[in-house]
């Protein structure tokens, strides 16, 4: 899939028309002709990230990572090489904003928070304060 709506279908000597190499594009390949989402595809693939988010939390796990470099899906949409959609996502950063609200809204229904219950345990407070140490001492970086 691609986030563009401009979908190239005449390869000449390993180029689409538009001029860019099908095949090695650096840090990723293009082994096949791709075509645009639907306006409704991404609607469907940022509620598939909603329904990743819960059942990673169901699955209990701390954390979730969404990779938005090396060609992947957040980067075409960023991309002005990429996106040439004319919809709603011709702006570059809605589908970023869109999936990250998703996740969001479900963390926000699903996970619990990561204080100990305890008397004396661990707050949110001490939470914030060992990650700001962690980053004052370059041993954490937070993106």
């Amino acid at each position: 899939m691609f986030s563009s709506t401009k979908t190239y279908t005449k390869w000449r000597n390993g180029k689409c028309q538009c001029g860019c190499p099908l095949g090695d594009r650096g840090f990723y390949r293009v082994e096949q002709t791709s075509r645009a989402l639907t306006t409704e595809e991404v609607y469907e693939i940022i509620n598939d990230f909603g329904e990743a988010t819960r059942r990673t939390i169901e699955a209990g796990f701390d954390g979730e990572e969404l990779h938005g470099a090396t060609g992947y899906l957040l980067q075409q949409f960023v991309s002005p090489h990429s996106n040439l959609r004319t919809d709603e996502f011709q702006n570059r950063y809605l589908f970023a904003i869109k999936l990250i609200e998703e996740v969001k809204r479900v963390i926000k229904q699903y996970a619990t928070q990561p204080e100990e219950p305890e008397t004396s345990g661990i707050t949110m407070k001490e939470t914030f304060e060992l990650l700001d140490t962690l980053i004052e001492f370059n041993i954490m970086k937070v993106s």
